[in-house]
């Protein structure tokens, strides 16, 4: 008798402001009832550490894996640093996630081979060269989307992610084009 496979639960990271018509589209290819979501406005913003605890215990409990959705701006929210840290935690209550990013078309690096590095959430370009987060381009495939998840998923107890960087205390400024190391 077979067993039938558990179906991964995925929060996705993403720039509210640029990316939202690709995480709804994501939500649809990978199944909406399978993509949990968030909403948190600038006013609970104002701790990183405590919104790092009250997302891991309310959100990313009850996931297996996160998508980051990379943009133009994406690297630039402070969100979405402390997002991608929370996500990276572990402790006895909520284990560590796997962690996929993926370029949009909407970056000029789309499809080119290699991506921008200073143009990506540093924290995603600390655990990329010791393999903790994968990237890829953009892809209207749901079965890519699960194909990565699950490897994500396998791989995230294997190894340590680096969470060396301070987390973001504020926006980026639009006019900054990159990061510097």
């Amino acid at each position: 008798m077979e067993t039938e496979a558990k179906a991964l639960k995925v929060f996705v990271v993403a720039y509210d402001g640029e990316d939202k018509d690709y995480r709804e589209k994501f939500a649809k290819m990978f199944g909406e009832a399978n993509v949990l979501t968030a909403n948190y406005k600038e006013t609970d913003l104002k701790d990183g550490e405590a919104f790092i605890a009250d997302f891991r215990k309310s959100i990313l409990s009850q996931t297996d894996v996160c998508f980051v959705l990379i943009g133009e701006n994406t690297w630039k929210r402070k969100l979405v640093d402390w997002e991608i840290c929370a996500a990276m935690r572990d402790d006895a209550d909520v284990k560590r996630k796997g962690i996929i990013a993926l370029i949009l078309p909407t970056r000029e690096d789309y499809q080119k081979g290699h991506f921008i590095r200073y143009t990506i959430p540093p924290r995603l370009y600390d655990n990329y060269p010791n393999g903790y987060v994968k990237i890829y381009n953009w892809k209207e495939d749901a079965g890519f989307f699960q194909r990565i998840a699950e490897k994500a998923v396998s791989r995230k107890d294997m190894l340590v992610p680096n969470l060396n960087r301070p987390l973001y205390s504020s926006n980026k400024s639009q006019a900054v084009k990159k990061w510097v190391k």
